[in-house]
């Protein structure tokens, strides 16, 4: 059996913990520079409004639904159940091979809807 050997590469590196985490230093300044806040690019605020319209869809099984129409059904369904019900958070998950998207609303109500009818 073959043993194990340090890649030469990595050998003249030293590892580092960062919050519990061990890594190796990577030779990429870039990326070394990362983690240090002066040398670090500024992150670049994308204004929304310049932002294209997105249309996103999932396509299974020979169907497809608009990733808005699944959040307006999960708003819908959650609301025709809830008449005075604020929705200040919204969780889906989309699970094509079930036809449904579950949803969980303000880290309580749980639920579910049928993608597309049969």
């Amino acid at each position: 059996m073959k043993k194990n050997s340090k890649n030469k590469r990595s050998a003249n590196r030293n590892p580092v913990t960062i919050q519990g985490a061990s890594y190796a230093p990577s030779t990429d300044t870039a990326v070394q520079n990362a983690g240090n806040l002066d040398t670090a690019a500024p992150v670049q605020e994308i204004e929304h409004t310049n932002c294209p319209a997105e249309h996103i869809v999932l396509q299974f099984e020979n169907n497809e639904i608009e990733i808005t129409e699944i959040t307006e059904k999960v708003k819908k369904s959650f609301l025709d159940s809830n008449n005075d019900a604020e929705i200040k958070t919204l969780d889906i998950y989309v699970k094509p091979e079930d036809n449904r998207a579950y949803y969980v609303i303000n880290s309580e109500t749980e639920g579910s809807i049928e993608l597309v009818e049969n």
